[in-house]
């Protein structure tokens, strides 16, 4: 390995007073084969360009010095892609300026839920803005449980902010409109951050095409500019071989632990928002739902209870199982210390997970065409909600408190098989252990509408002239528990069949 290291060295040394300027040197995706956390990690330590990870091996954009380096220290590498690639900036993605834009817009249409904010400011002198959605959106509510939802950490994975925004319109759009989100509006603070890196977001896109920028945009003592921001937290800051100190390579963890306004942004909300109790950070690329920690192999690792490890796993595997992706611990694919995941769990106790989102391959890697965007954002919505649902107290999917009681519903009108003409007034009877927090009204699939406060009801006003449905309630509580009654089915006529009016029978006279 150190004929490796030496290789290596000295072919990333070929680009380096180029990595700045826009220009790229030939670059060459390939697949290097490595089957173990430790040689993939060693691979990482060379400062290559990775792009992508799997548990076979590492994905890495290599000049052709570099992949003979590699092949002369005998390992196994096929080239996916040959020669340089020029990607143009994809429109169908929000710009800086754009998503900026939607944030206030988002925020002065909805007083009542959404909350902007500007945490601090870039290197370049960026705002890094956080939305707060919540029922009480101006007001501090310390009582809550609070999410936070951060993304574009680095600044080449265009689709998390795609994610964290697609979030943040799932919430805004249901709140009044679906039980399940209206309830989490009003029982959870929850805060996102579309753009974490807004200075390197801007540099990988300005010049029309991409520039596979990754890392901030700090001017470095040499010439080379960025930090990279998921190195930079000081929760087992460079200890272990996860990060690199040399400032030209894409691993860069900085000069000192929280160097970076960007992720000291993120360290002074975190602590200065106590009540939040987990958090997701969106990334690209490869499908996997990652929890700490990623500085150590060990699993569970010394530094955390058993408990909670088996938590995240329980957790992680629950959210996979709604969105296809593959839950592992972060150090399982390789080492990397001073991660925002690992600091928000070591030192603020916080359950933090990582999305990897979509592609699970390099082709399309890093910029997928914006075509794949409703579909890849959609695809996370039931993991999101079930995050949310789970906030209250996470460590209860392993009987450590927390809420697991659904409540009790029951519909009260109309009866089974009801005849109705005109609006249809519908009843239930809700109760929970600690409390009913929302009651839902459905019919056929469609929310009809909500209430908070016993007695449940509700008037159908606008009932089909004729026709049947199926009605029912489901009912909410502060855990995110539900539960649903049977549902019921209403018929719609002017007059129930077999009703015939009487008729006035003229008498008959002789003529």
């Amino acid at each position: 390995m150190l004929l490796l290291a030496v290789w290596i060295a000295l072919a990333s040394g070929l680009s380096r007073s180029s990595a700045d300027d826009g220009a790229r040197p030939q670059q060459w995706i390939v697949y290097i084969t490595a089957g173990t956390p430790q040689l993939r990690t060693q691979l990482i330590r060379q400062g290559l360009d990775i792009v992508s990870v799997d548990l076979q091996g590492v994905t890495a954009r290599l000049t052709p010095a570099q992949l003979r380096a590699l092949e002369q220290a005998g390992f196994l590498c096929q080239v996916l892609e040959a020669g340089a690639q020029s990607i143009p900036v994809d429109d169908l993605y929000h710009s800086l300026a754009e998503t900026e834009a939607e944030l206030q817009a988002v925020a002065a249409q909805h007083p009542d839920i959404a909350r902007l904010e500007v945490i601090r400011w870039s290197v370049e002198g960026r705002p890094i803005y956080a939305l707060k959605v919540s029922d009480r959106a101006q007001e501090d509510e310390w009582s809550e449980p609070a999410v936070l939802i951060f993304a574009l950490a680095h600044a080449r994975e265009h689709l998390s902010t795609e994610m964290a925004l697609d979030i943040l319109h799932m919430l805004i759009e249901g709140y009044g409109r679906s039980g399940e989100i209206t309830n989490l509006v009003h029982q959870r603070e929850i805060w996102i951050i579309p753009d974490l890196n807004p200075d390197g977001d801007v540099y990988d896109t300005e010049s029309g095409y991409y520039r596979f920028w990754r890392k901030n945009r700090r001017p470095n003592p040499g010439g080379s500019f960025g930090v990279d921001l998921n190195r930079n937290f000081g929760y087992r800051w460079g200890c272990c071989g996860g990060s690199s100190p040399s400032p030209w390579e894409e691993t860069y963890r900085g000069p000192a632990p929280f160097s970076e306004p960007e992720s000291t942004a993120l360290r002074d909300f975190v602590e200065s928002h106590p009540n939040i109790t987990v958090s997701l950070s969106l990334h690209s690329y490869g499908e996997w739902i990652l929890w700490p920690y990623g500085y150590t192999y060990e699993s569970p690792p010394a530094d955390m209870r058993p408990q909670d490890y088996e938590a995240f796993r329980r957790l992680a595997g629950a959210m996979a199982d709604l969105n296809g992706y593959r839950a592992i611990q972060a150090s399982q694919l390789y080492l990397a210390d001073g991660t925002a995941d690992d600091w928000l769990y070591g030192a603020q106790g916080i359950f933090a997970f990582t999305f990897e989102l979509y592609p699970r391959t390099p082709n399309p890697g890093f910029y997928p065409p914006g075509t794949v965007i409703p579909a890849e954002t959609a695809r996370n919505r039931p993991a999101v909600l079930y995050l949310l649902r789970m906030a209250d107290n996470p460590r209860k999917v392993v009987g450590e408190g927390g809420d697991l009681t659904p409540p009790q519903v029951a519909l009260t009108a109309p009866a089974a098989g009801a005849y109705v003409s005109g609006p249809l007034a519908i009843s239930a009877d809700a109760s929970d252990d600690i409390g009913v927090t929302l009651v839902e009204f459905i019919a056929d699939g469609r929310t009809l509408g909500l209430d908070e406060e016993p007695p449940f009801a509700l008037v159908w006003e606008d009932v089909p002239a004729v026709g049947s449905a199926r009605v029912w309630v489901r009912a909410y509580d502060a855990g995110g528990n539900t539960a649903e009654s049977p549902p019921v089915l209403v018929h719609f006529a002017g007059s129930p069949p077999g009703y015939f009016p009487i008729v006035q029978r003229q008498s008959v006279t002789s003529p």
